[in-house]
């Protein structure tokens, strides 16, 4: 895109062109005309070096339409000063002014109408742009909120599913597990609290089922030990009625 500055320097130099023009006609001394005439070469140079600037740069087909105008109109613009000062120098010093308040005004309202569309054109390109980059912006803004609440619902899902899964594989809060694992160390083999409805695999169901069966090793043992008990107790009976059948026969004899 042009920027809006390089018009204005190209008109400034037009303008400048043109009262070094008039003033070159005006005169009658040959310094003042020659100092005139080489600020005016000067003038074109640099008008000259903005023109390739704008034909190198890449504009939309509207734009550029207006900078043909410009450049298309530019060396006619600059011959008819030059015929100006041609005149001027044959002693047609009326000729000469007439051409510059004629033809070579309506050439330099030309190209400056034209820059003045260019410089409104760029102006408006510069606005679009500005919006679009806007628009672009707030675009982006949105589709990062968008993307940011995206990756908050997936880890809370996948938070909800790890928690749902370390509960299910767990059975009850670690607080629990823990405290009903040290009553079952200590001897406590009374049923583990909520064991029965605990996930089948869980921990809580695991340690209901240990307990469960220390319980009935226990059971095991005791009633192990009362049959233990009666058969020693119905032994020494047994001892006892020998001895004294034994005696009473060692008396018999």
């Amino acid at each position: 895109m042009i920027k809006v500055d390089k018009f204005a320097r190209l008109k400034e130099s037009l303008h400048a062109s043109a009262g070094t023009a008039r003033d070159v006609l005006m005169t009658k001394d040959p310094e003042a005309k020659a100092a005139g005439r080489k600020r005016i070469e000067e003038l074109r140079t640099v008008g000259s070096g903005l023109l390739d600037e704008f034909n190198e740069m890449v504009v939309p087909q509207e734009a550029r339409d207006l900078l043909n105008v410009i450049v298309d109109t530019q060396p006619l613009y600059n011959k008819r000063i030059d015929d100006a000062f041609a005149m001027n120098e044959r002693g047609d010093v009326d000729a000469a002014v007439k051409l510059l308040a004629d033809e070579v005004k309506k050439l330099q309202e030309t190209i400056l109408t034209a820059a003045d569309d260019s410089s409104a054109m760029q102006r408006e390109i510069a606005r679009a742009l500005a919006e679009r980059a806007q628009a672009d912006s707030r675009s982006s803004s949105a589709l990062m909120f968008g993307l940011a609440l995206t990756m908050l619902a997936v880890g809370g899902t996948v938070t909800w599913l790890l928690v749902r899964s370390l509960s299910r594989a767990l059975g009850a809060e670690p607080t629990v597990l823990s405290s009903a694992a040290q009553r079952v160390a200590s001897g406590d083999l009374n049923p583990v609290a909520g064991a029965a409805g605990a996930p089948i695999g869980s921990v809580l169901a695991s340690l209901g089922e240990m307990q469960m069966g220390l319980a009935a090793i226990v059971r095991q043992v005791h009633a192990s030990s009362d049959s233990i008990a009666t058969g020693s107790a119905e032994i020494a009976t047994g001892n006892a009625d020998l001895s004294q059948r034994t005696e009473e026969q060692a008396s018999g004899l």
